[in-house]
């Protein structure tokens, strides 16, 4: 499988945060839906439209687009990358059923962009790249083991290998061990 997302394709490692998944859609009718992984969330006073609100993520999102998040921190799945306040990392931008790549981001949805993992390269097996995940610090909080990497393609493009995703997920071990997953 890995000889099939290695040919002719260029692709950027993020990190991969333990959160709450959350996504942030705007209808054709320009009405704004906020979810968490399973379920629409209701306007008020909660932690996901707290996060939409305090990093202005409503006025990124145009009709028939979404941006896919994860919200960090204080209060969300015992904070294991033990940072101050809650936060807001993006890993996915949609204009109808077409993901952008991220060097179609607007500056705006960049700026809250998963962060880049640097040094991190594509492995030429499963077992290199677990191998690479586990003990990775995290960029978000240095003192602290990264969940993982996460691989996005750069131009976008899906694969039937990765069940039409632009992205596959490898999870460190260490991580895993420390945090009883």
């Amino acid at each position: 499988m890995l000889s099939c997302l290695r040919e002719s394709t260029e692709w950027i490692a993020t990190e991969k945060i333990d959160g709450t998944s959350t996504t942030i859609a705007r209808d054709a009718d320009g009405r704004l839906i906020v979810c968490g992984r399973n379920w629409e969330i209701r306007a008020g006073d909660n932690l996901y439209w707290n996060a939409v609100r305090a990093n202005r993520l409503d006025e990124m999102v145009g009709p028939g687009e979404a941006l896919q998040a994860e919200v960090y921190g204080e209060g969300i799945q015992a904070n294991p990358l033990k940072v101050r306040g809650v936060h807001t990392a993006v890993f996915g931008l949609w204009r109808g059923r077409r993901l952008l790549s991220m060097a179609d981001w607007p500056e705006a949805v960049r700026a809250l962009g998963a962060p880049v993992m640097p040094d991190v390269h594509l492995g030429a097996s499963v077992a290199e790249m677990v191998a690479q995940a586990n003990g990775l610090r995290s960029v978000v909080s240095p003192a602290q083991l990264a969940e993982g990497i996460v691989w996005h393609s750069a131009d976008g493009r899906v694969f039937p290998e990765l069940d039409g995703r632009a992205s596959f997920k490898v999870v460190s071990n260490a991580w895993l061990l420390k945090h009883g997953g």
